[in-house]
């Protein structure tokens, strides 16, 4: 175990169960979530399909990602190989680039134009904010 693992916080029971999945990801126990996506494969033209079709897309594969993760959680599988392209990862950064020009990230639901920059929503952030 490293130390991460091994923290206080871990105790509190609430705090382990709620962040239980990322604590297997830190100690190299579980694979990271975006490891898992790119394991499914969409059927979607990232460049030429529209917006909506892409969500649709995101709706369909989204079920198939849940049951591998937790079958991956329980052990009854491991992480398989990368799918052909494009894969649900790259369809889930297609979806937030876009959503970048009508931006609806937060609760404001303010919709500028986060690309361009010309105008600042309600948040003030602009297209290269990173957490």
């Amino acid at each position: 175990m490293n130390a991460f693992a091994n923290l206080w916080i871990w105790s509190d029971e609430q705090v382990g169960k709620r962040m239980s999945w990322y604590r297997g990801v830190a100690a190299n126990r579980l694979p990271a979530k975006f490891r898992i996506a790119r394991t499914i494969p969409v059927d979607a033209d990232l460049d030429a399909d529209s917006e909506e079709s892409l969500w649709a897309e995101l709706e369909r594969r989204t079920p198939g990602f849940t049951a591998t993760r937790e079958a991956i959680r329980s052990g009854r599988e491991d992480l398989g190989p990368p799918a052909r392209r494009p894969h649900l990862l790259d369809l889930a950064r297609e979806l937030s680039a876009r959503m970048l020009a009508h931006c609806n990230f937060c609760a404001w639901d303010c919709g500028v134009d986060r690309i361009k920059g010309a105008k600042l929503g309600t948040c003030k952030l602009g297209a290269g904010t990173r957490v």
